[in-house]
């Protein structure tokens, strides 16, 4: 009898045994969970998530207005450039030829410009009376001339009537006859014109003078102007606070107009760009902090503020287009992107193009928000 109470009791004993591990092991899942529920509410509720998100910032290529050759680069990567600093600069000598060229021609029409003045007030004002008289003493002359030769012709055809003299002789005395008959018909002419003043057409042919030379000043002005820009534009300076992050070409290349030589950051416009799955996008409004990680320093925490909630999706941009034209669909979420101001400025370590992981806090205040991302 003994033995039969004995196993009995071992076989009691086993049960409880075994209902204990199971509690424990029950407990120990509660613990996990409570932790998981914990790390959750504490750590996670309230958090949009992404790893789609990358350091971005304005890169602006420094290139020259007009093509030519590389006389000068001030820079290499990595260095940090000031303001109004000379970044490279381009062969000045042909564009000093061509402001040298320009100053000539402003003084080739001004010249030209005040012979077409004179000319103009001499039209208008018409001729002087000493001008008269001088046409009134050439006509009187050409009259005693045209009269001695009248005389020395008829002489010359007596003598040869009588033959005195040969045929050469008498030709040359008609010949000088003619000569100053056509003389005094042009001096007859010439005073008439004076005292009858100038013409309409001779007026108008000067004021046309004048104003094509004036117009030939400004253009030659103007061309003086572009050249001193152009000369002024071969130094090209940096527009803002910077760092170089590429050298294209070295001095003594030669490049066409736009063609840049050298890339500079602007480490003020550093942001972080990230993509949100549209399904969360109504929980994130402008204003929202962000804890940012950056995964080439995993021991550095930035922070930040969403600055921008883009008005397109991803795909919107994409070469391929996203609808369907077979008629099947299968619907995809879509991607938005959204800026994030940082709270410090990270250029001395963070580059355009670093891969960040971003944590926006949606849950900081009970104000809802509108599906355009505003409270």
């Amino acid at each position: 009898m003994s033995d039969n109470s004995h196993v009995s009791r071992g076989d009691t004993a086993k049960p409880k045994n075994g209902s204990w591990k199971i509690l424990l092991a029950v407990f120990i899942l509660l613990i996990l969970g409570g932790a998981a529920f914990a790390y959750w509410y504490f750590y996670m509720r309230g958090i949009v998530y992404s790893d789609d998100a990358r350091i971005d910032g304005d890169l602006v290529d420094m290139a020259p207005a007009f093509g030519g050759i590389i006389a000068d680069v001030n820079v290499r990567e990595g260095d940090r450039v000031k303001k109004g600093q000379v970044v490279f600069s381009m062969d000045k000598r042909s564009l000093l030829a061509a402001l040298l060229r320009s100053q000539a021609d402003v003084m080739t029409a001004t010249q030209s410009y005040a012979n077409a003045a004179a000319q103009n007030a001499k039209a208008i004002h018409g001729p002087r009376e000493e001008e008269i008289q001088v046409a009134q003493a050439n006509m009187e002359k050409a009259q005693a001339d045209a009269k001695l030769a009248e005389q020395n012709w008829e002489r010359a055809k007596s003598l040869y009537d009588e033959q005195v003299i040969p045929a050469s002789q008498l030709d040359q005395a008609q010949a000088a006859r003619e000569t100053t008959k056509r003389a005094l018909q042009a001096a007859q002419e010439q005073l008439t014109l004076l005292k009858k003043g100038t013409r309409k057409e001779d007026l108008a042919a000067a004021r046309a003078a004048v104003g094509l030379t004036r117009a030939q000043i400004e253009a030659s002005k103007a061309s003086v102007k572009q050249a001193s820009v152009t000369l002024d534009l071969a130094d090209v300076v940096a527009p803002f606070d910077g760092l170089v992050v590429q050298r294209w070409y070295d001095p003594g290349s030669s490049i066409a107009a736009g063609q840049p030589v050298v890339t500079l950051m602007n480490p003020a416009t550093l942001h972080v760009s990230a993509n949100l799955d549209e399904n969360a996008l109504h929980q994130v409004a402008v204003g929202d902090a962000v804890d940012i990680s950056v995964d080439a320093y995993p021991d550095i925490h930035l922070t930040g503020r969403v600055q921008k909630i883009l008005r397109a999706t991803n795909s919107q941009f994409s070469l391929i287009p996203s609808q369907g034209v077979s008629g099947t669909f299968i619907k995809v979420a879509q991607r938005i992107g959204i800026r994030v101001a940082l709270d410090v400025d990270p250029s001395e370590f963070l580059s355009p193009g670093m891969s960040v992981e971003v944590r926006i806090h949606v849950l900081h205040d009970d104000a809802p928000k509108t599906p355009a991302g505003k409270r």
